[in-house]
């Protein structure tokens, strides 16, 4: 044996001893409890990554069924509702869930071009050719309205494929949709309520196409005294436009310009809680048979940080007296 490689034993055998961070052996962080799969929608002709976790419970209980929590925009906020579920179910607020993510292959940018087309019912083209520089232009960068699509692959194709692999009940799901994601899900509450139970709704973008889901709702109105669903609606208190320019003023400069321009273009339109504080106000004027419906508005919050408290709010609501 060599000098030189007695020398390297021993230091491979101090560095063992004093835990060095150097020879310590890396691995890729994993969420236990959960899985990726891979669903082609033919409505859609789009490949969708699900991102899964499964519900903790004892061996005893595999075969219940358990509630399942549809999640839009999974491959940003997966893992943080799957940690304020089982902080929630760990104080008893929620029961064990299935939560079910929907993704995108191709990463953020592919995520954001896709989102803009599947979350929104109507085109508006105004908005998108803006959208499109943001993302960078590219095959369908330019595309929206495409909710109506995205409503069928979730009821003809998602849920069968969810409800046939998994232990879910297909009489208890709810949907978490956070600003397009939001938007979709209230398009969903009034085009085709029975698709969920239970709606979590953050800062929902109900300005789009000229206030779309709004007329969507008076029309349902019209013809309807029943909307069986618990609702929670929740969003920045700061998401009005009297806040605006202190948004703007932290954007880097290329993008405050670019959004100024979208303000001068489309005008007032883009408001948030203007919209949705009138909305709620009808909905509850309405009376409908079987709703419950709950809107909070966080003090001091914005887009961008209320989607959190949302999702823990809006959980324990639409949860509640179950």
């Amino acid at each position: 044996m060599t000098v030189q490689s007695t020398a390297g034993l021993l230091v491979a055998a101090l560095a063992l001893l004093l835990g060095s961070p150097a020879l310590a052996a890396s691995e890729p962080v994993t969420l236990e409890n959960t899985e990726v799969r891979t669903l082609r929608s033919e409505i859609v002709g789009q490949d969708y990554r699900l991102l899964i976790a499964k519900p903790f419970v004892p061996p005893s209980a595999a075969s219940v069924k358990h509630p399942v929590i549809y999640l839009l925009d999974a491959d940003m906020s997966f893992p943080l509702v799957r940690q304020v579920v089982m902080s929630l179910q760990g104080g008893f607020e929620v029961p064990p869930v299935l939560i079910v993510g929907i993704g995108y292959a191709g990463g953020p940018r592919e995520a954001g071009i896709r989102r803009n087309r599947d979350y929104t019912p109507t085109p508006d083209p105004e908005f998108m050719k803006f959208a499109a520089g943001w993302s960078g232009g590219g095959p369908g960068s330019d595309e929206s309205g495409g909710a109506s699509r995205f409503l069928r692959f979730i009821r003809e194709e998602l849920k069968p494929f969810i409800e046939a692999e998994y232990p879910a009940d297909p009489a208890d799901n709810t949907i978490f949709g956070d600003s397009f994601g939001g938007l979709f899900a209230a398009y969903a509450l009034f085009a085709e309520p029975d698709t969920f139970q239970r709606y979590v709704l953050g800062s929902p973008s109900l300005w789009w196409g000229n206030s779309h889901v709004v007329e969507m709702e008076r029309s349902y109105a019209q013809n309807h005294e029943d909307l069986e669903a618990k609702v929670f609606i929740g969003a920045g208190d700061h998401e009005r436009t009297e806040h605006e320019e202190a948004q703007f003023a932290r954007m880097p400069p290329q993008m405050r310009r670019e959004m100024e321009t979208v303000r001068d273009e489309i005008g007032d339109r883009m408001q948030m809680v203007e919209v949705i504080e009138p909305f709620v106000e009808t909905l509850q004027g309405r009376g409908y048979e079987g709703l419950q419906l709950e809107l909070f508005l966080f003090p001091e919050e914005t887009h961008s940080s209320a989607p959190p408290m949302t999702l823990s709010r809006g959980l324990r609501v639409v949860f509640s007296g179950d």
